[in-house]
């Protein structure tokens, strides 16, 4: 419910985007927005965006139709378009002409984040930016109102609709922040205004743009020109490219191998569960985590790391990420009828996070037939063949029974295991072939596992299998 402490008019936003009401009640009140007609509520304000192959100003009548309040309209689309602005220019229906609607998005954004002053932490890394910020998330609801972005809303648009979600009672906002381009990280900074950073790790993801790993951590390294003197970085102690970080900045470290302010020990997985203990200020307390792979004990130290730094107490936050629940696509431990285990990882994927899941897949299901169902890796440019090859000639030495793969890239692992080894090799155009490639070889000693890139949305197949299952 919006009360009247938190009501926005169009009247208070016109300056700030620099806008100007064409037509409708410029004293409308503004509860909440919409980017997509597809999934506008009624009273929403409709923002069109222009993408590469559509133009949101085409679907302004559709969101009148949807019941929205009104819309931003750009320059460019009332200039080419003259003939059409009577279908929407009503006395009922509010219209905000600006120069450019994603550049209104993001001052919208920013003005939303200095009225409602919540303290926003910034997660960037090149994994498990999503799965720390949903830690985190679960955490400080339990302290405090907090808001998180909707899965991985960590662009430009997503970032952006996230804030103009903010009410005063949120205490926290935790932003999740991507990047494929040199520069973007920057833009989600001047808008998000982070007073903690978060980095995960420094890897080789989206080498398309960023070409080496020393341009994924310079880019990553953009978000401190916004963190103000007092602002804090938590960051990865493990990790050799962020002992770089520079000086000025409290630091606090989470890690396994180095000894540092959050640190686990004894981690060990038993049944579907990661156990580990942490160590902090002389104490060390058992924890059990319910996310499988080494990889998210460090997502759930960084969260236990920013949780403790902004004062809850470790009495709230273990008992927190106890009754985590996972993100569909990451670590699903899933059990076919004749008895298959099958690993759904397959929400994103890059050369790292793909070693990291086939090393632990392995050491966790020794006895099984183990099976590899693969997609491309995307977003490495001319790294891919590269970086696919060399994934291939890693799997050649693995005790794995047979490689299912999906996509185009992905030839050139196929590449590498047929030069290197006898491991049976299919490469599949189609999903629904693979799926029933799956559904001939599934055993009650079998495991699967099941990664690739997020575009690939080999999750398809899983659901496929699932619904036979039934």
């Amino acid at each position: 419910m919006i009360t009247s402490s938190e009501k926005v008019t169009i009247a208070e936003i016109v300056p700030v985007i620099q806008g100007k009401v064409i037509s409708g009640n410029p004293e409308m009140v503004i509860s909440s927005f919409s980017t997509d007609t597809r999934t506008l509520k009624k009273g929403d304000f409709f923002i069109p965006l222009k993408g590469e192959k559509y133009d949101g100003h085409r679907f302004i009548t559709q969101a009148i139709t949807g019941g929205a309040l009104g819309t931003l309209v750009s320059e460019e689309y009332i200039l080419a378009n003259k003939n059409e602005k009577d279908s929407f220019l009503k006395d009922s229906f509010t219209v905000v002409e600006v120069k450019d609607t994603l550049d209104t998005l993001q001052k919208l954004a920013l003005y939303y984040r200095k009225k409602f002053k919540p303290f926003v932490i910034a997660i960037t890394g090149s994994n498990g930016k999503t799965t720390t910020k949903e830690l985190l998330g679960s955490i400080l609801r339990k302290f405090a109102p907090t808001l998180v972005n909707y899965a991985n809303w960590n662009n430009q648009i997503g970032l952006s609709l996230t804030l103009l979600q903010l009410v005063p009672v949120y205490r926290y906002c935790v932003l999740e922040m991507g990047t494929n381009h040199p520069g973007e990280i920057a833009q989600l900074s001047r808008i998000a205004q982070p007073e903690m950073v978060i980095f995960t790790n420094i890897g080789k993801a989206h080498l398309e743009f960023l070409k080496t790993t020393q341009d994924v951590f310079k880019e990553k390294m953009s978000v401190l020109d916004y963190l103000p003197g007092d602002g804090e970085i938590i960051y990865n102690a493990d990790d050799l490219l962020l002992g770089n970080l520079p000086s000025g900045f409290r630091k606090t470290g989470f890690g396994i191998d180095r000894k540092t302010d959050f640190q686990a020990s004894g981690v060990r997985e038993e049944n579907g569960k990661n156990l580990f203990f942490l160590h902090f200020a002389e104490r060390k307390i058992p924890v059990s985590l319910p996310i499988l792979g080494r990889f998210n004990v460090y997502n759930a130290l960084a969260a236990i790391a920013a949780a403790s730094r902004k004062g809850v107490n470790l009495e709230l936050i273990i008992p927190a990420l106890e009754n985590f629940t996972p993100l569909p696509g990451r670590m699903n431990i899933i059990r076919l009828s004749p008895g298959t285990v099958l690993v759904n990882d397959c929400y994103n994927a890059n050369p790292d996070s793909m070693r990291a899941a086939i090393n632990w897949f392995l050491a966790a299901y020794p006895e099984e037939e183990k099976i590899l169902v693969l997609g491309d890796m995307l977003e490495l440019g001319k790294k891919s063949k590269e970086e696919h090859f060399a994934l291939g000639e890693m799997i050649a030495s693995l005790p794995v029974k047979k490689v299912l793969l999906f996509g185009k890239e992905i030839q050139f692992l196929a590449e590498a295991l047929k030069r290197n080894t006898q491991i049976e090799t299919i490469i599949f155009a189609d999903k629904n072939q693979l799926a029933e490639e799956i559904k001939k070889i599934l055993k009650p000693k079998g495991a699967i596992l099941f990664k690739a890139s997020r575009a690939m949305q080999l999750e398809e197949v899983v659901r496929q299998l699932l619904t036979d299952d039934r």
